[in-house]
């Protein structure tokens, strides 16, 4: 494919500079041949990969490789106790399960193993009915302070 550059244009592909889509055509523009000059792409050749360690900080490398958290049934045929017996603070877990109302509530949904609906369309619903605002005022999210 032939491109044609508009004179004093810098011929930019790979998207960085100045309006770039405008300076460079992929047809050849209704100007005298004086005026447009004639350029071939080229392809630069891709650097050859040794590893994909190359592309990381060098302090990265030295860093302890991830540990997996181990499931209960490894840690109870490890130390001899029953899951139940077993309460792991590694991995974020509540210990305790959730509260019975909860156990209720997720054992009457239809589909617990569905994403549910990304604009929580019933419970801004129900807000705004309780709180007597129009339900666009209201934004629901699970945005946790502190993390991330």
């Amino acid at each position: 494919m032939r491109s044609t550059v508009l004179p004093g244009a810098s011929r930019n592909v790979a998207g960085c500079g100045p309006s770039t889509h405008s300076l460079v055509r992929s047809r050849p523009l209704a100007m005298s041949a004086q005026a447009t000059a004639t350029v071939e792409p080229s392809t630069p050749a891709a650097p050859a990969v040794k590893s994909s360690t190359q592309f990381l900080r060098k302090h990265m490398l030295k860093l302890a490789p991830y540990t997996p958290i181990e499931p209960f049934e490894v840690l109870s045929a490890r130390y001899g106790r029953k899951p139940e017996e077993i309460i792991k603070l590694d991995a974020n877990e509540n210990p305790y399960g959730p509260p019975p109302e909860v156990r209720q509530a997720l054992g009457t949904m239809s589909f617990p193993h569905i994403y549910p609906d990304p604009e929580t369309r019933a419970l801004r619903k129900a807000l705004a009915e309780m709180n007597n605002i129009p339900v666009e005022h209201l934004l629901v999210s699970l945005l946790v302070l502190g993390w991330g």
